[in-house]
């Protein structure tokens, strides 16, 4: 179908829903939005995926989806007016196919039905979401949509044998605002089921309309409403046809009135959704499919965090800082980090020497270069001392949360080179993204001296112990390329070869640093272990180098700092099956440099918070 016709199809899905809305709810009376006489606000985000489209009859469209990448959902995401809600039940008891392949494995089509409310649902992207929780499935979806579309049009004229059929779906979503009878959508059910007698059905309740989400007699009233008798209506069907069953209308208006701004800010127009309200949805349908939440077990030593894809442990005594080394475990392969932890954090620093007031040095500050270690150039302490050696005990914090298990850590550095000030303020925040093979890591120091070159340095991912390259086959150095184990046999500084640095080299497209595991006793590969840095701009330099162990140092800044000002970066860790998924990864994360956490939710910012 030619983007002129679903231009046309789109326009007429808008007219209708106005027309069949106008006589509810009375939101304009407070609106802090002017929307136009007709048609909608212009989208701010236009969908940047391009899809393929199915010719189908006059006034009905079916296209594929998603049509939203997860780089510019996560962009929507990080602007929108925050919110909660609570998650709705799985409900697998009908979903038997569909968990076992979204699980183990293989394909599942997906083909929802409906009108212009599923339409925004679908457009939401939350498939590339889906796709992103359950990344050993092949997902492919398709919408079939009409405007002002319910069951009452899909089961005339042959439609569900011309244009659903076809299309093999294994699931199939019914929804929307705009089915006009259960009886319908029963008659719909039937007809598909006769064709694919094993495909599955998620029958799931209305959102957006005119209806107020802060008024709940009003929206319990709304012919869509999961909360009224339609709602309970669509369960009974659903139980009767052996269905899924989902209620978006609640944590719809438990998000809407959470967030404690006007519902308009989420429409594009009086009825429809705009890219915040689409969001919305996303996350609430990705959260009924979301896979099994962590565990989280805590002792004295130490907290483990066991999911279905990693597990990790963090320390509170000893070795600390990071996730602790040999704990960092992937579910899918079996293999494990390899060296003394991940993102493991050390001193504040400068360049220069420290030569001029060396006898003056506490602790651990003096540093020395001209050396296999340090290499040439000269660098000097700011503030110290090595946190992952010498804090020997912090206090790290657990926030659970929809999805995710965070971790926050902090460190208040307590000695300092002459003339500097001590204490200041070093943080971390592990965040542990539900279903996923890696994590994300905020580091930050809130600076108590100014400076015109300060930095921080830290392990990204983590060193690497081996014997002449038996654990690791190879490394992947985004700014210099593969490089065999084979080069890591001998000792060499850090300037010798493989090494970075932003003042020399320029800013890459990507700062990714990985290697690839091996059994050291088959020589069998496994994955990638990966430390990306997802603002390339904020790293100064990063080592590579053989010291009896392959050396990944990493330091973030090396710009001018004033005193009370904050500076950091963040990090995506984890296990990938190649180098063109840590770039996909990469991309789709690209230009952050903070994190922001809070129990109901977290998020990426463009710059380091404190």
């Amino acid at each position: 179908m030619s983007r002129s016709t679903l231009l046309v199809v789109f326009r007429a899905m808008i007219a209708f829903s106005l027309l069949c809305g106008a006589v509810a709810g009375d939101m304009m009376k407070d609106s802090p939005v002017t929307f136009p006489e007709k048609g909608a606000l212009p989208a701010k985000y236009p969908p940047d995926v391009r899809t393929e489209s199915v010719p189908a009859e006059k006034e009905y469209a079916i296209f594929g989806t998603p049509q939203r990448s997860m780089k510019q959902i996560r962009v929507i995401r990080a602007e929108m007016p925050a919110g909660r809600f609570t998650p709705p039940p799985h409900d697998w008891i009908h979903l038997t196919r569909t968990k076992k392949r979204l699980a183990e494995g293989g394909s599942l089509t997906l083909l929802a039905i409906g009108d212009s409310i599923v339409n925004d649902t679908m457009r939401s992207g939350w498939v590339a979401e889906l796709q992103s929780l359950y990344p050993q499935c092949r997902i492919q979806a398709y919408v079939y949509v009409r405007g002002g579309g319910g069951c009452q049009h899909y089961k005339d004229e042959d439609r569900v044998a011309k244009y659903v059929v076809p299309r093999k779906p294994d699931l199939v979503l019914i929804g929307g605002i705009s089915q006009r009878s259960i009886d319908d959508i029963r008659t719909v059910i039937g007809q598909i089921r006769e064709a694919l007698p094993e495909v599955e059905f998620l029958l799931f309740t209305g959102a957006f309309g005119t209806a107020d989400p802060r008024e709940p007699e009003e929206l319990a009233r709304a012919a869509h409403s999961g909360t009224g008798p339609y709602g309970e209506a669509l369960r009974k069907l659903a139980a009767e046809q052996r269905c899924a069953f989902l209620d978006m209308t609640s944590p719809w208006a438990e998000y809407i009135r959470s967030s404690k701004v006007h519902p308009h800010l989420f429409y594009r127009d009086r009825v429809h959704a705009n890219e915040y309200g689409e969001q919305i949805l996303a996350k609430i349908i990705t959260a009924f499919f979301a896979v099994p939440e962590f565990r989280v077990e805590e002792t004295d030593e130490r907290i483990r965090i066991k999911g279905p894809a990693i597990e990790a442990a963090v320390r509170k005594k000893g070795y600390v800082s990071g996730v602790e080394g040999g704990s960092f475990l992937d579910a899918k392969s079996g293999f494990r980090d390899l060296g003394f932890g991940l993102d493991i954090q050390d001193w504040i620093m400068e360049p220069g020497s420290d030569a001029a007031w060396r006898d003056r040095l506490e602790g651990d500050l003096a540093y020395d270069y001209n050396n296999l270690f340090h290499g040439k150039r000269p660098k000097r302490s700011v503030e110290g001392p090595q946190i992952c050696t010498q804090a020997k005990q912090l206090q790290p914090q657990v926030v659970e949360g929809r999805g995710f298990v965070a971790v926050e850590q902090q460190w208040q550095y307590r000695i300092a080179a002459p003339g500097r000030n001590t204490g200041s303020l070093w943080k971390q925040t592990l965040v542990f993204p539900n279903g996923r093979r890696y994590f994300y890591s905020a580091n930050r120091i809130v600076s108590r001296n100014s400076g015109e070159a300060l930095f921080f340095r830290h392990d990204l991912p983590g060193h690497i112990k081996h014997n002449k390259g038996d654990t690791f086959s190879e490394i992947y150095l985004s700014y210099a390329g593969r490089i065999p184990a084979g080069e890591f046999l001998t000792d060499f500084a850090p300037d010798e070869k493989f090494n970075y640095r932003r003042d020399r080299d320029g800013v890459p497209q990507r700062m990714i640093r990985a290697y690839r595991i091996r059994d050291p006793q088959t020589g069998r590969d496994g994955p990638w272990l990966a430390g990306m840095t997802l603002n390339p701009a904020d790293t100064s330099e990063a080592w590579c180098h053989q010291r009896g162990y392959v050396c990944m140092i990493h330091e973030v800044g090396e710009r001018p700092v004033r005193e009370g000002e904050t500076f950091g970066a963040v990090f995506i860790i984890g296990f990938f099956d190649s180098i063109d998924e840590m770039n996909q990864v990469y991309d789709e994360h690209a230009g952050f440099s903070g994190l922001e956490l809070a129990p109901e939710g977290w998020r990426l910012t463009r710059r380091a918070v404190p």
